[in-house]
């Protein structure tokens, strides 16, 4: 088979024809011009001792030496760089042959270029040792490769990947090389190909050329180019000529062309070399060009949220003092949406407030300024650099159409959004809204973040803002997210909206903001149950609170609905006591208005208070109240739910088979689709089913619940069913599962900042680690599950949480910690039959430890009494143990 010839090979092999040089031509012409570059290199330093040998045998040593040493550019080494057997590793060896074959510079080069190594003037930049200089003095230097880029700034940071991308880019080809940067103003593309410039001068022998498109005409350009060869072109005096004699000039150079900041196609056309020209073309832009289509594009990103490039720009301006003010630079970081011009502006301002005082004091400054997005483009405008100016050179160029339909997407503070948005606050068609919003992308105003989905960037918002004053988009962008949840109200499935969750926090901040009490209560009510079923907590009763300051005296229906949501939130997060005192005040008002529904309502949240205090007869009361009202008005939804209120009422008082009645009733009255009672009972008969041992089932009912609460997007919901799922792989012994369990607790918990929650879920990851058998680790969080849990008037959690630490005291054998806890659950008001009765077994363990068997057995006896009422799988273990306390007992 044929050896493939590489480049370097075929150069070297036609120059060599060229010239009639053999292999061994090159070898001895080598060792007699360059000789004295070998015995520099190679010969070893000593000091010569004076020879007795005869003189011809000192000829023969010296000659042998001599010899050795001209090997390193032999005869086999040539035909082994021929034949592509190895490249030259030293630069000096290529330049010798290049020297040896009378190659001009041009060519010497190409042939330097192919064996990888630098050309003649880098090498000449590189060269510190005579011999080396002396090597490069056969050419005569050419006048330097002009390079007409702008200065690359000190303060350049981060884009490492970006550039490493464009210089292989930039330097992959032997023709003509077209690569477009694309990104919005400010973006950082023009100091990006500063620094690019300024890094690939060496790649490029030829120069450095730079045409600033937005300041010059491509007549001044061409001639700029031209006059940085020495050729005159004025005499062409159109731009196809001229273009022409340009585009010969630059057909045999090896260099780099910048053009920056084009906004046409039609700038750049004219602008390019040949198709067979060996240079490079770097175009920054914000705009999609149709050039581009034939280049490698690059989309140029504001700094990674992520990453550190912000910081450290930060700390170019401002030293190492910058570390100390970490928390506020990255607020200022987030607020400017990491845009690189941003940075740098606020950066300078800083510096300059801190000349005059404490680095502190000008970051909260400049904080203070930012903060306010009225103000934000003002504190970013510095001597010649203006972000708002940047922005604007974008919308100055749009149509009056699309400057209007712009301008209304200063509304949307969400995440993104979608066509069908835009359209309605936009007040167009949504086959407009889509091409306009195509359109704004091309042009870098917009980003398109996933398919079919659109966002500004934090300051373009702001722009956009300034110029929104006067219209109604703020109210139409609520509006319309408000309609959006709306249809789903009905069985509570939101998980078709749950993409859009940013932006119904928007709209509700946005009508907050706006205090137009009529659109606020339309959002805070219509999206109360979407809010209250993926446990954001905080931020609707935050809303809630501005409601009911705003409305109006009047608004009677609106007050009664805010009292009872602020009830029901309030009993969610684990504050009933909180809760009452809501709708206790908001009871004369639902019987005022004589609104049957919101009478069972209310008189049903009121029944769940009462039990979660431990009044149980009060809250049988209530629900048999709400039954009532309810049955009249034959409201199933309402019939559904109090129906699984008293299952659980007579659950936790150990009635598991009325309970089971009453789950049965519940799922008769519940309407298709409502997930809520049907979540509701699956979870309630998992937790029966799975006291009386029977883990398989009630894994079913759990998971049965999961995905229905999925399929509806209630993350809430998921609270008890993750909690009942760790329980069973608890009690099965699978520690890794019900780790996972109670860790997707723990999530949803941190998510609602939900005090209880997280105590339950901490206290599940507590008992898995401690029988596991990390027993410190179980202890501590368990104790850390106590303190949580202390710190609400959450009772029916409490009992959880204290029962699973009181059976780490026992499991320890630690009677004295296990005393003093159920001393403490011993006055409990909370009368729940299953931790009751674990309470009551802990109890008699304590007892017999400390040689009270009489004690004892009698609460031994209690505890068997009340899991034999629940058919209770622990019922045959307590059984056991008291038959052996009666054994000691005679």
């Amino acid at each position: 088979m044929a050896r493939h010839i590489s480049r370097f090979g075929k150069l070297l092999t036609e120059y060599m024809d060229l010239r009639h040089r053999s292999d061994g031509d090159l070898e001895r012409l080598s060792s007699q011009k360059f000789g004295f570059w070998f015995q520099a290199k190679r010969l070893p330093k000593r000091t010569q001792k004076p020879s007795s040998v005869s003189g011809d045998k000192k000829r023969r040593a010296t000659s042998k030496v001599f010899t050795t040493i001209v090997t390193h550019l032999s005869k086999r080494d040539i035909a082994n760089w021929r034949l592509e057997v190895s490249l030259p590793r030293k630069w000096q060896y290529v330049v010798m042959l290049a020297a040896l074959l009378d190659l001009d510079e041009r060519a010497a080069d190409e042939f330097l270029s192919e064996a990888r190594h630098p050309p003649l003037a880098a090498l000449r930049v590189r060269a510190t040792t005579p011999e080396d200089k002396q090597l490069l003095a056969h050419w005569t230097p050419r006048t330097p490769p002009p390079f007409q880029a702008i200065a690359p700034t000190k303060k350049f940071v981060g884009r490492v990947n970006e550039l490493k991308q464009l210089e292989n880019a930039l330097t992959a080809g032997h023709t003509v090389t077209i690569t477009s940067v694309r990104g919005m103003g400010g973006v950082g593309k023009t100091t990006m190909a500063a620094e690019l410039a300024e890094r690939l001068r060496d790649k490029f022998p030829d120069g450095v050329l730079w045409g600033a498109l937005e300041r010059s005409d491509t007549m001044s350009i061409l001639a700029l180019f031209a006059g940085a060869y020495q050729r005159d072109v004025s005499g062409y005096r159109d731009v196809a000529t001229r273009a022409a004699a340009v585009r010969d000039l630059l057909k045999d150079k090896r260099a780099l062309l910048i053009l920056d900041n084009a906004t046409s196609s039609e700038q750049v056309l004219d602008l390019l070399p040949s198709g067979e020209s060996q240079a490079a073309v770097l175009i920054t832009t914000r705009n999609e060009l149709v050039v581009s289509d034939e280049a490698i594009r690059f989309r140029l990103q504001p700094f990674d949220k992520r990453g550190d490039e912000a910081f450290t720009l930060f700390k170019k301006f401002l030293g190492k003092q910058a570390g100390r003010q970490r928390e506020g630079l990255d607020e200022i970081a987030r607020l400017l949406g990491h845009l690189p011009l941003a940075l740098a502006i606020a950066g300078g301002h800083i510096a300059s407030v801190k000349e005059d005082t404490t680095l502190a004091f000008a970051v909260e400054h400049f904080l203070h300024r930012v903060r306010d997005e009225k103000k934000r483009l003002g504190a970013l405008d510095r001597e010649i650099l203006s972000v708002r100016a940047s922005l604007a050179v974008s919308y100055d160029a749009l149509s009056v159409e699309l400057q209007k339909f712009f301008v209304m997407l200063g509304a949307f503070a969400g995440n993104d959004f979608d066509a069908s948005a835009a359209a309605f606050v936009a007040q167009v068609s949504e086959e407009h809204a889509l091409a306009h919003l195509n359109a704004l992308e091309k042009l870098s105003l917009v980003q398109e973040t996933q398919a079919g989905r659109f966002a500004l960037h934090e300051l373009v918002r702001d722009f956009a803002r300034e110029k929104l004053m006067g219209t109604d988009a703020d109210a139409r962008m609520c509006e319309y997210y408000f309609r959006l949840v709306e249809p789903h109200n009905d069985f509570q499935s939101y998980r078709a909206v749950t993409s859009e969750d940013s932006n119904i926090q928007a709209a509700l901040r946005t009508a907050r903001r706006l205090e137009d009490s009529g659109l606020l209560a339309r959002g805070a009510l219509g999206c109360a149950d979407y809010l209250l079923g993926n446990g954001q907590f905080a931020f609707y009763d935050e809303i809630l609170e501005t409601l009911e300051r705003v409305l109006e005296p009047d608004a009677k229906f609106e007050r009664m609905r805010v009292l009872l949501k602020r009830g029901e939130l309030a009993r969610l997060w684990g504050s009933p006591s909180r809760a009452r005192v809501y709708f206790e005040r908001g009871l004369p008002l639902v019987y005022e208005l004589e609104e049957p529904d919101q009478i069972a309502e209310y008189l049903n949240n009121l029944g769940i208070v009462a039990y979660l205090d431990g009044s149980y007869q009060d809250a049988e009361r209530y629900y048999r109240e709400t039954l009532d009202v309810a049955s009249a008005a034959q409201y199933e939804r309402i019939l559904s739910g109090v129906y699984n209120s008293l299952a659980i009422l007579h659950q936790v008082q150990g009635d598991f088979d009325i309970a089971l009645e009453f789950l049965d009733q519940a799922s008769a009255h519940a309407p298709d689709g409502w997930q809520v009672a049907i979540s509701t009972n699956l979870i309630l008969r998992g937790r029966i089913v799975a006291c009386r041992g029977e883990f398989a089932q009630a894994e079913a009912y759990f998971l049965a619940a999961l995905k229905e609460s999925q399929e509806k997007g209630m993350s809430v919901r998921r609270v008890g069913i993750y909690d009942g799922l760790g329980r069973v792989a608890l009690a099965r012994g699978e520690w890794e599962r019900a780790t996972a369990w109670f860790q997707e607790l723990l999530r949803v918990a941190e998510q609602a900042e939900h005090r209880s929650w997280l105590a339950v879920a901490q206290a599940g990851l507590g008992e898995t680690e401690w029988r596991r058998g990390d027993l410190a680790r179980g202890e501590a969080d368990l104790k850390r599950a106590v303190e949580l849990v202390r710190e609400t008037d959450d009772h029916v959690r409490a009992r959880t949480v204290y029962n699973a630490l009181l059976r780490f005291y026992l499991a320890q054998t630690r009677w004295d910690d296990a005393e003093q806890l159920a001393a403490e659950l011993a006055q409990d008001k909370i009368l729940y039959a299953e931790t009751r009765a674990e309470s009551f077994f802990g109890a008699a363990q304590i007892h017999a430890a400390k040689g009270n068997l009489a004690s004892a057995k009698q609460s031994a006896q209690d505890a068997l009494a009340l899991f034999e009422k629940m058919k209770h799988s622990r019922a045959a273990q307590v059984r056991a143990w008291l038959t052996e306390i009666e054994k000691h007992l005679g």
